[in-house]
């Protein structure tokens, strides 16, 4: 068994260690193993040490952005900072491949992007970028993405330009038109939430996510790995255990100097 004081809520809980996984290990304020090690990670990034979120004084000198965070603490970081939990398809909006809707953020203190990356239009360069753009210097990310252990990221559309997906009464359909004029179909297609939802674009190698991190201009890059059971952000990375292929820990990371490739 498992128990742990949950760092968004305060809730003690006693879980199965089988039931923690990254998407489980379910407080009963619905956070999963992967929220409390977003909020692990940015308390020790701002104050140094890890916190809960209930146990925290207001601060609205502090900013913060999300990206279609989870209630579940967007919430509490609304209560705590001058945060923002932006969208893609509703106010207040932001688009991490869209330049023109980041000026209104700038500059931020920390932010917090958990499992976007792999459903972005290629290249993923630019959006490291913005996250990087979207921070004040010396600013906190707060990161996650499913991750694999493989040589190098799997693009699933590589030659994505102007796609749209087509309902078919087989399924789901991507239609791209390449920029050399030529048209494409993906029959194969992953979404994650359930048919329907967000659309995988690529599975991470876990090189390439550091690399991307540093190629933005980030520096002190950290990760979080998933062993702290008395915080509640534990699941098995043991390869022989089914799921374990998907390390996706949280990262933290400080804005400093752009870097060339950050487009500076």
């Amino acid at each position: 068994m498992i128990e742990f004081r949950c760092n968004i809520c305060g809730a003690e809980n006693r879980l199965p260690e089988v039931a923690c996984q990254r998407e489980t290990g379910f407080c009963t304020c619905g956070a999963n193993s992967r929220f409390r090690g977003v909020v692990l990670g940015l308390t020790l990034g701002l104050y140094g040490r890890p916190q809960a979120l209930c146990d925290l004084v207001e601060d609205q000198r502090v900013s913060g952005i999300g990206f279609s965070d989870t209630n579940i603490y967007a919430q509490q970081l609304a209560r705590l900072f001058a945060y923002v939990n932006t969208f893609l398809d509703r106010t207040p909006s932001l688009d991490l491949c869209n330049p023109a809707t980041v000026e209104r953020y700038l500059p931020a203190d920390f932010v917090i992007c958990t499992d976007v990356l792999e459903h972005v239009a290629p290249p993923t360069s630019a959006c490291f970028a913005t996250l990087h753009r979207l921070l004040r210097l010396g600013g906190l990310l707060v990161f996650s993405v499913p991750s694999y252990d493989m040589p190098i990221t799997q693009e699933h559309f590589p030659d994505y330009h102007d796609a749209a997906l087509v309902r078919l009464s087989s399924g789901p359909v991507l239609v791209n038109r390449r920029r050399d004029g030529g048209v494409e179909t993906f029959a194969d297609l992953h979404f994650h939430g359930g048919e329907g939802a967000t659309l995988e674009m690529r599975r991470f190698a876990r090189a390439d996510v550091l690399a991307g991190l540093r190629e933005a201009g980030f520096t002190d890059i950290l990760r979080l790995a998933p062993d702290r059971p008395e915080m509640g952000y534990c699941w098995p990375t043991d390869a022989s255990t089914p799921g374990a292929d998907n390390y996706g820990e949280i990262i933290i990371a400080r804005a400093a100097a752009r870097s060339l490739g950050a487009g500076a």
